[in-house]
């Protein structure tokens, strides 16, 4: 009887019977509403904040007539930086599949590697920004209302980049009001207003878009 116990014990102690860590497929979505895309980017987020998990992998399967999906691999990387930072460790894969266009959310435990066949690496978090690039257009709409708070969070995690905020349409009567609001943001989020330069511009725009929106732009001081 002892003898067994003390197998048993050695078994144990050198993980014999334990799963090996591996890719989890957590959520699958195909085609859907931009606020079904961020309820479930938010539920990814809260999965890694809690560190339940250590990395993740969206993996976006387009077939050619639903090209126009690419919009999703950008918009949840945005939206996981306006909504817990640019600290998360996620990659974001486009492949290639006859069947349905969908999106797949995997989580990735230390140490496991994460290879999906016939697909290319297209975003990663966290994002380092190297040219001056459109980080987030800002609209009304309920699905960008996180845009300012990521450009926030993007210049909170990189103190070499620099911010511009161009307003377009904007009436002038409503540009005194539009600067105080963002001095309110920058006062909130703790963000120098050094860091950050406001302007107005008019610009004709088609017939289906909004008339008056917001491009928040981020540029690298070395640029």
């Amino acid at each position: 009887m002892k003898r067994l116990v003390l197998i048993g014990m050695l078994l144990t102690a050198t993980g014999f019977g334990q799963e090996t860590p591996k890719a989890t497929l957590i959520d699958e979505i195909g085609k859907t509403s931009c606020e079904d895309v961020l309820a479930r980017s938010d539920n990814l987020g809260i999965m890694l904040q809690e560190k339940r998990v250590a990395s993740a992998v969206v993996v976006l399967y387009v077939n050619d007539s639903d090209a126009k999906l690419d919009w999703q691999v950008r918009f949840i990387q945005r939206a996981l930086i306006g909504r817990f930072g640019n600290n998360f460790k996620v990659r974001f894969l486009r492949g290639t599949d006859k069947g349905k266009s969908r999106l797949e959310f995997w989580t990735v435990p230390e140490e496991v590697t994460f290879e999906k066949p016939d697909s290319i690496t297209v975003a990663q978090l966290p994002l380092k920004i190297r040219e001056r690039t459109l980080f987030q257009t800002e609209t009304g709409d309920p699905c960008s209302n996180h845009a300012f708070a990521g450009f926030a969070n993007m210049l909170k995690s990189d103190r070499g980049l620099i911010g511009y905020i161009a307003n377009v349409n904007y009436p002038k009567r409503d540009r005194l009001e539009t600067v105080s609001y963002y001095d309110d943001l920058f006062r909130e989020h703790r963000i120098s207003d050094r860091r950050v330069r406001i302007f107005f511009k008019n610009k004709k725009v088609p017939s289906n878009t909004l008339p008056t929106y917001s491009e928040y732009w981020l540029v690298p001081t070395n640029k």
